[in-house]
Protein backbone atom coordinates (compact mmCIF):
# COMPACT_ATOMS: atom_id res chain seq x y z
CA UNK A 1 0.00 0.00 0.00
CA UNK A 2 1.34 3.42 -1.01
CA UNK A 3 1.53 6.13 1.66
CA UNK A 4 1.94 9.64 0.29
CA UNK A 5 2.91 11.04 3.69
CA UNK A 6 5.78 8.60 4.16
CA UNK A 7 7.10 9.24 0.67
CA UNK A 8 6.90 13.00 1.20
CA UNK A 9 8.78 12.72 4.51
CA UNK A 10 11.45 10.63 2.79
CA UNK A 11 12.02 13.32 0.15
CA UNK A 12 12.21 15.98 2.84
CA UNK A 13 14.86 13.88 4.60
CA UNK A 14 16.81 13.63 1.34
CA UNK A 15 16.62 17.41 0.88
CA UNK A 16 17.87 17.99 4.42
CA UNK A 17 20.78 15.60 3.87
CA UNK A 18 21.64 17.43 0.65
CA UNK A 19 21.51 20.81 2.42
CA UNK A 20 23.80 19.41 5.11
CA UNK A 21 26.26 18.30 2.44
CA UNK A 22 25.75 14.61 3.17
CA UNK A 23 24.09 13.63 -0.09
CA UNK A 24 24.68 14.55 -3.75
CA UNK A 25 21.98 16.49 -5.59
CA UNK A 26 21.63 13.63 -8.05
CA UNK A 27 20.01 11.52 -5.31
CA UNK A 28 17.23 14.05 -4.90
CA UNK A 29 16.70 14.67 -8.60
CA UNK A 30 16.51 10.92 -9.27
CA UNK A 31 13.53 10.64 -6.91
CA UNK A 32 11.80 13.66 -8.46
CA UNK A 33 12.38 12.26 -11.95
CA UNK A 34 10.90 8.92 -10.85
CA UNK A 35 7.74 10.78 -9.81
CA UNK A 36 7.59 12.45 -13.22
CA UNK A 37 7.83 9.00 -14.82
CA UNK A 38 5.23 7.48 -12.48
CA UNK A 39 2.70 10.23 -13.14
CA UNK A 40 3.67 10.63 -16.82
CA UNK A 41 4.26 14.35 -16.41
CA UNK A 42 5.41 15.17 -19.94
CA UNK A 43 6.39 18.73 -19.03
CA UNK A 44 8.88 17.51 -16.41
CA UNK A 45 10.07 14.57 -18.48
CA UNK A 46 11.12 16.92 -21.28
CA UNK A 47 13.29 19.03 -18.98
CA UNK A 48 17.04 18.91 -19.58
CA UNK A 49 17.59 19.34 -15.86
CA UNK A 50 16.95 15.65 -15.26
CA UNK A 51 19.23 14.48 -18.09
CA UNK A 52 21.51 17.35 -19.10
CA UNK A 53 24.03 15.14 -20.91
CA UNK A 54 23.78 12.05 -23.11
CA UNK A 55 24.41 8.88 -21.11
CA UNK A 56 27.82 8.11 -22.74
CA UNK A 57 29.21 11.47 -21.56
CA UNK A 58 28.53 10.81 -17.88
CA UNK A 59 31.50 9.90 -15.70
CA UNK A 60 30.45 8.53 -12.33
CA UNK A 61 33.99 8.68 -10.95
CA UNK A 62 33.57 12.45 -10.53
CA UNK A 63 30.29 12.29 -8.63
CA UNK A 64 30.50 13.96 -5.24
CA UNK A 65 33.92 15.41 -5.98
CA UNK A 66 34.85 18.11 -3.51
CA UNK A 67 32.24 17.07 -0.94
CA UNK A 68 33.38 16.00 2.46
CA UNK A 69 31.24 13.08 3.66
Amino acid sequence: MWHYGEEKRYVHELLEKYRAGKLPLSSVTAVIRSWAIRYQNEYLLKQRYFQPYPEPLLDVTDSGKGRDY
